[in-house]
Formats: structure tokens, C-alpha cells, sequence
């Protein structure tokens, strides 16, 4: 049975997953509430390459829409850090 493309990213493995994206800089941001990226799995992605940053943003499900505060604070950070 063949997965849509945001349903295989779930069934495959996470720190192979983080190998291949931190080629560059890399931030995880997930919602605290997430239901599909849960904090154990974000743990173990930090833990695969250095350098990651994480970024819950509290009271929000999967995807934060980048207009919360916390969002917003940490993606202008990130971005200023990459310059």
C-alpha cells in the first residue's frame, strides 16, 4: 500500500530523515499539541545532529502558522542567525 507523501514522511525513520535535511541549517518548529510529531521524536532528531533547534509553540497542534509570537520570535531569529 503506497502512503501519500505527508503519510510515508510518518513510517519512515526519523534520524535517517534528520541526516539527510541537516545539510544546512535545520530548526524543527512543532506545536506542543502535535499529534504527528511528538516531542520524544523531535528529541531524538536533536539528538542525531548537532546544531538543530527545536521550538515548541504552545497551544497550537501540528503546524504552527507562523503568526503565533513564539513562531514568529523564532523563525526571525533563526533566519538573522543564517544572515
Amino acid at each position: 500500500m503506497r502512503f501519500p507523501l505527508h503519510r510515508r514522511a510518518l513510517h519512515t525513520n526519523p534520524e535517517s530523515r534528520t541526516r539527510r535535511l541537516a545539510k544546512g541549517a535545520l530548526a524543527i518548529m512543532r506545536g506542543a499539541e502535535s499529534d504527528i510529531l511528538s516531542r520524544e521524536t523531535a528529541a531524538r532528531m536533536l539528538m542525531v545532529q548537532r546544531g538543530v533547534r527545536l521550538v515548541e509553540v504552545p497551544g497550537v497542534g501540528h503546524a504552527p502558522s507562523l503568526v503565533e509570537p513564539a513562531a514568529l520570535e523564532a523563525l526571525t531569529d533563526f533566519l538573522a542567525a543564517k544572515g
